[in-house]
């Protein structure tokens, strides 16, 4: 009587393990089939409304003072011992302008122009590497400042440029266009803030720069910043 008793109650106890572990199974399936179905990185972009208010700018007490009327053809140290060629990397290949391949030629002509632009601290210029797509976002404010943009002349050094990719859009706001994107990172000297607030003298941060070409012209259609993993 005992045993059957047992055999009874073991049975029992067999059957409820069995459907506490379906149900289990049955959750993780239904947990699983909503996961796959949510587009994580939307919702969490919903919490971020700027995409690079992750970004630290530094204030006055990190740049030299700035001085609008400084000229930087006049520092023989930058201009004797700093190298501000712009070097371009496409593939294996790291060249000056001259000798990029001409299918790259434009976007890297107008990377160069930009360098040069900034060199001169002209501002007024600026934008007409622009798209308008991107004034009409950023207005007349500096991207790397969130201030109106007026900067003075920058002793930028050691410009990289590396090709990353290049596509062909069927459809959206540049279907039609040629797109290509570059890393572009330097480091400038005597950094007084009117250009660059997120980097300190001498420091660099790698930018990508979304370049779109039509028609024989190449217009910059946006820079982005590189997020570190621990701003995830």
């Amino acid at each position: 009587m005992e045993k059957e008793k047992e055999a009874t109650g073991g049975k029992k106890r067999s059957k409820k393990r069995a459907v506490i572990f379906a149900l289990v199974v049955l959750s993780l399936l239904v947990v699983l089939s909503i996961a796959a179905v949510i587009d994580w990185d939307a919702l969490f972009l919903k919490k971020d409304s700027d995409r690079d208010s992750w970004v630290h700018y530094y204030d006055d007490r990190y740049f030299a003072i700035p001085d609008f009327t400084a000229d930087i053809t006049k520092d023989q140290e930058y201009m004797t011992q700093y190298d501000s060629v712009p070097r371009f990397t496409i593939g294996n290949e790291r060249t000056q302008l001259e000798d990029v391949l001409p299918v790259y030629k434009l976007p890297c002509s107008l990377l160069s122009d930009y360098f040069a632009l900034v060199k001169r601290g002209d501002y007024e210029k600026y934008y007409t590497l622009f798209t308008e797509s991107y004034e009409k976002t950023h207005g007349d404010m500096n991207f790397f400042t969130k201030k109106p943009l007026i900067f003075t002349m920058q002793k930028l050094y050691n410009i990289e440029v590396t090709f990353m990719k290049s596509e062909l859009p069927k459809e959206g706001e540049l279907s039609g266009y040629a797109v290509y994107y570059f890393n572009v990172s330097y480091c400038i000297k005597d950094n007084d803030g009117t250009f660059r607030r997120d980097i300190r003298s001498d420091e660099s941060n790698t930018l990508l720069f979304e370049i779109v070409e039509k028609d024989g012209k190449a217009k910059i259609n946006d820079i982005f910043f590189y997020k570190p993993a621990e701003s995830k």
